[in-house]
């Protein structure tokens, strides 16, 4: 079953990224782009 590339790559953002951010004091936002993904951190 094909899924698309927002489906993909929302996997590892949502499932580590953002955790990852979190238990380092640190927000994360992730904005899909024609090109690609962008990943932005913030404290």
């Amino acid at each position: 079953m094909p899924i698309s590339r927002e489906e993909y790559c929302r996997g590892c953002i949502d499932g580590y990224h953002k955790k990852v951010a979190a238990n380092v004091g640190m927000s994360l936002d992730a904005t899909f782009t024609k090109d690609g993904c962008r990943m932005t951190i913030t404290k």
